[in-house]
């Protein structure tokens, strides 16, 4: 992906290949941020040009944004929270997430991530603490993309085994059902 990019000091730095987009998630003000192989960058112009983050260095798989504006990314290096339109990031739950290939939130805000090779894992307070509520049946499985609808039902695509589908608020080890 070739784009413009500015420094904070609004210098063009001109066309700079930012790798792959990975991931896209838009804020309620209209502002567009990618998730690359070189972090996270900022369009607040409908992607004319883009800033870069200050999250430069992990991979960036996926990105997800919760009703009070704060933004997530899963990263090659485990979850990293914005609270502040993308300025900062902060790493969290560094020691439980290594890995985030993907991240939903669902209607009560609670978010939940896909990781490899350890499954799905839920949080409760906006990623402070992570618990797993993957099963044996996911344990080893690349877990690619989740969701959850309106009636709390967690939707896992993997890789080379289906969809699986579980009561988002299930008791952690409950099993998942395959689709």
């Amino acid at each position: 992906m070739l784009v413009s990019v500015r420094l904070r000091s609004n210098e063009v730095l001109g066309t700079y290949n930012i790798g792959n987009a990975l991931s896209f998630v838009i804020n309620p003000n209209g502002h567009i941020f990618a998730g690359t192989g070189h972090g996270v960058f900022r369009s607040i112009d409908n992607g004319i040009s883009w800033s870069v983050t200050d999250l430069t260095q992990p991979l960036i798989y996926t990105l997800a944004i919760n009703s009070k504006g704060q933004l997530f990314a899963g990263s090659d290096r485990g979850v990293f929270r914005s609270e502040d339109n993308g300025e900062h990031w902060v790493r969290i739950a560094a020691n439980t997430l290594p890995l985030a290939l993907f991240i939903t939130i669902n209607r009560e805000g609670h978010l939940f991530a896909a990781t490899f090779p350890d499954g799905i894992y839920r949080s409760t307070d906006n990623g402070e603490h992570w618990t797993a509520i993957h099963n044996d049946l996911l344990k080893g499985i690349r877990v690619e993309v989740i969701t959850a609808n309106s009636r709390d039902h967690l939707f896992a695509g993997t890789e080379k085994n289906g969809i699986f589908s579980q009561k988002t608020m299930a008791t952690p080890g409950r099993r998942s059902m395959p689709v």
